[in-house]
């Protein structure tokens, strides 16, 4: 969840960083990343699209990726929720799912 609003300037810095007055965020090589952006600690968002984010914690909600719900047995890709796990080729010729309220395991390859 983003607590806090920025608005980056349509610009690309020729040297060095753009830093926001204030703020903890700059723009360096393009990428949006946080002041203490390291190995360990901090973000980094890349115009490719690509994100990073270290320690991450993540609270509520579902992380998937092409799957619309836990019951897509449609499209490919993965889904996690709090229904449990599941990933699965387009049409669920190859999967994995686990539904955590009835405990049940499914592992289906062709």
């Amino acid at each position: 969840m983003i607590t806090e609003q920025y608005t980056i300037p349509n610009i690309e810095p020729s040297s060095g960083a753009l830093t926001e007055q204030g703020g903890n965020s700059i723009v360096s090589g393009g990428n949006l990343e946080s002041l203490v952006f390291s190995d360990t600690s901090g973000y980094q968002l890349r115009p490719n699209g690509d994100a990073i984010f270290r320690n991450l914690t993540l609270t509520g909600g579902k992380l998937n990726y092409q799957k619309t719900s836990f019951t897509d047995s449609t499209n490919a890709g993965y889904y996690i929720g709090n229904e449990g796990i599941y990933f699965g080729s387009a049409s669920d010729s190859k999967a994995i799912k686990f539904k955590i309220s009835v405990n049940f395991f499914l592992y289906d390859s062709l």
